[in-house]
């Protein structure tokens, strides 16, 4: 056991994810901070309408770039790496000029189908939040590809930093309630900035290497990505945004705010971190399969240095959710607490399945993936639906869907395995 976690900690692997955590790290404590702040500047309601916005935002960004960012770590020589960035950016401000006219439209007609009446003006914000999170996927993967980690760490931390101060300090102002939203943006935009004016610095000799033709071609070359990755990405996307977009409905905008909190403090973290897993196992996965290299082998190791480093930690906060939450937020979030104990096992098969999950991309099996997570939406969709009109319980709906979580990951994990093994031979 003292054997293989030296053998993590000493692997290029583990050295390069922490250089990614570095800023993710100081990124949660600036997060978690601000967000006892929060919870004692606005109301479950308008925390509720911050999610429901939020996670909208999230569902929607799956269409940003098209899912062309995959393409940037995916090329081999320096021009296919800038032509596919600016493919991705290109992408980026399409589709959220699509998305704008749609919205500007057909507003109320929206707001009635989707249930999303509460979020008022705020709605036609959304566009701008899906452009600034692909130009934020664009230069993550970017810098990935440049190993440059260490600016994917910088832009996030400083994106924290200005999300947080606009939002606490825009609480009191005329945007009340929409201040949560409107620090998102200013902080989001100001992240995006940040990094841009890093890529101009040290990269803007590239951009002599532009070429309309070769974006063309990087398009057509990679056509299966739109078509499959981006509805995959949207249906696996929606279906863990599924809670917050149908609690309000079902059981009031209070309990997305108690489920929001319980994500907040739980599943993003843990998502930052498998974030930067995922950069550092698709880039290395790729030289991998570039270089014919045996990518199962490098998925088992993955699964177990997963598996040691996060068993602990995830049982510790199984048991001490409870007081922390009490203790931290107060009897009024308690409930959010027993919501993230219900996640967690979930949370955990996800943690081990989601940096793996680029292996259907560099195997061109995109097709499976979005067949597997169309099913997945669909279950989970019965799971919350089973617990309101059954039982009226919001503790059955979330048990049953964290069920459905655990299993679809402990199968999606076996199939990345053979998928690897499959096209070895």
């Amino acid at each position: 056991m003292k054997q293989i976690i030296n053998n993590i900690l000493q692997s290029d692997f583990f050295k390069n994810v922490i250089i990614l955590l570095s800023g993710s790290i100081i990124n949660q404590i600036i997060l978690f901070i601000t967000f006892l702040v929060l919870t004692r500047l606005f109301t479950k309601s308008e925390l509720g309408i911050y999610f429901l916005y939020t996670s909208s935002v999230f569902v929607l960004s799956v269409f940003s770039t098209l899912r062309y960012y995959l393409t940037i770590v995916l090329s081999k020589t320096v021009k296919e790496l800038i032509n596919s960035f600016i493919l991705s950016i290109i992408s980026s401000l399409g589709i959220s000029l699509i998305l704008f006219i749609i919205l500007f439209v057909f507003e109320n007609q929206i707001k009635k189908i989707f249930n999303l009446e509460i979020l008022d003006f705020w709605l036609i914000l959304i566009p701008l939040s899906v452009a600034i999170n692909g130009f934020l996927d664009s230069f993550n993967s970017f810098f990935n590809k440049e190993k440059k980690y260490k600016y994917c760490s910088i832009g996030k931390l400083s994106t924290s930093i200005f999300v947080g101060g606009f939002q606490i300090s825009l609480c009191k102002t005329i945007f009340k309630n929409g201040g949560l939203i409107v620090g998102h943006i200013l902080g989001n935009l100001l992240g995006c900035l940040q990094l841009f004016i890093i890529f101009i610095c040290k990269y803007r000799k590239l951009l002599r290497l532009i070429s309309f033709k070769q974006i063309v071609l990087i398009a057509k070359k990679n056509k299966k990505i739109p078509l499959y990755n981006t509805l995959q990405g949207f249906c696996n996307i929606l279906s863990n945004q599924l809670p917050f977009l149908t609690l309000a409905p079902f059981y009031g905008i209070e309990y997305v705010s108690l489920y929001g909190i319980a994500n907040k403090i739980i599943a993003v973290p843990i998502g930052m971190i498998t974030n930067a897993i995922s950069e550092v196992f698709y880039r290395e996965a790729s030289e991998k399969y570039n270089n014919n290299e045996d990518v199962s082998l490098y998925i088992k190791k993955t699964y177990k240095k997963l598996f040691f480093i996060s068993i602990v930690p995830f049982i510790l906060i199984f048991l001490l959710s409870p007081t922390v939450f009490r203790l931290i937020f107060g009897d009024s979030y308690y409930l959010a607490s027993k919501i993230t104990q219900i996640l967690l096992p979930w949370i955990f098969f996800s943690f081990l399945s989601t940096p793996i999950s680029f292996i259907p991309t560099i195997y061109n099996q995109q097709h499976l993936l979005f067949l597997f997570d169309l099913i997945l939406l669909g279950l989970r969709f019965l799971s919350i639906y089973i617990g309101y009109f059954f039982y009226n319980s919001i503790m059955v709906s979330i048990t049953i869907f964290s069920c459905i979580g655990v299993l679809y990951n402990i199968f999606i994990m076996i199939f990345y395995l053979k998928v690897s093994i499959k096209k070895l031979n």
